[in-house]
């Protein structure tokens, strides 16, 4: 492998673990009694087989404690969450094979977002850092993130008082360096050079389903590399990715489709447990 494919594989995966919301608002987790959700992968309509990929568990405000992650039904690795005031997240512990790995600390501003996170493994050698800088509407305006060795992902936004998105400037690794601008059209967001498309609708009742739809579609000009719904998903320049998240009238997501260039990916499924 090249440094410089290493550099950007390290600043994706510096970038995923900044990803620090849950999958479900806290909110949505509390006011319906969930104490814990699984989640399934399943191939096709077609199939009949469903592969457990994630099974997370709540306290009772809401906040996430621990997250399962799976392998072929093995569990793979695993996160543990420590909270002050059962709300704001404060540690981070991460294991392999329930074997301890890393533990992060991590410090949060009055509304609880984070600040600054630091991440060592257990012979206490530093694994990354790093910190977020906010506006005054709690919107992130900087990212950036080190290694032992330096900066391995950096980044700065810019909003319109909208609080769309009216730029994005991804400023290292170096290879992944670019400049977006967008327009402020409300739910949609295009680039002004035509490089990046983002749509978003939403669908009452879709099909008398008695579920909403919310689906978002996106393209990139470049070749870029997601977490989809069953791990990581490479796209193509102009590979055009749809997502379609049903939801219950609870509020809570059903399932969730992905599509890439309209060929369905896979389906997740949520399963939910009560208090």
């Amino acid at each position: 492998m090249t440094k410089v494919v290493l550099v950007i594989l390290l600043a994706v995966f510096c970038h995923t673990l900044t990803l620090g919301q849950d999958e479900q608002s806290p909110k949505l987790i509390r006011e319906n009694g969930i104490y814990k959700i699984e989640t399934y992968y399943i191939e096709s309509d077609a199939s009949q087989d469903s592969l457990l990929t994630t099974i997370s568990y709540f306290n009772p405000v809401g906040r996430r404690v621990e997250i399962e992650i799976y392998d072929s039904l093995q569990l793979n690795n695993h996160y543990e969450y420590d909270y002050l005031f059962d709300s704001i997240k404060v540690v981070r512990r991460t294991y392999f094979r329930n074997e301890l790995q890393y533990t992060a600390t991590i410090e949060n501003d009055e509304y609880g977002n984070e600040l600054y996170v630091e991440e060592y493994d257990t012979s206490g050698l530093l694994s990354f850092k790093y910190n977020f800088t906010y506006n005054s509407q709690q919107q992130p305006i900087h990212y950036i993130c080190y290694d032992s060795l330096g900066i391995i992902n950096e980044w700065k936004k810019e909003y319109f008082e909208s609080g769309n998105l009216k730029k994005y400037e991804q400023l290292w690794p170096k290879p992944l360096r670019k400049v977006l601008n967008y327009k402020d059209v409300g739910g949609d967001n295009h680039n002004v050079d035509s490089k990046y498309y983002r749509s978003v609708s939403i669908f009452e009742n879709y099909n008398n389903s008695g579920n909403t739809m919310e689906q978002i579609e996106s393209r990139n000009a470049q070749k870029v590399t997601l977490l989809g719904i069953n791990g990581a998903l490479e796209l193509a320049p102009f590979d055009v990715l749809l997502d379609q998240i049903y939801y219950h009238d609870s509020g809570l997501k059903n399932y969730h489709r992905q599509y890439v260039n309209n060929k369905l990916v896979g389906i997740k499924k949520f399963r939910y447990f009560k208090f």
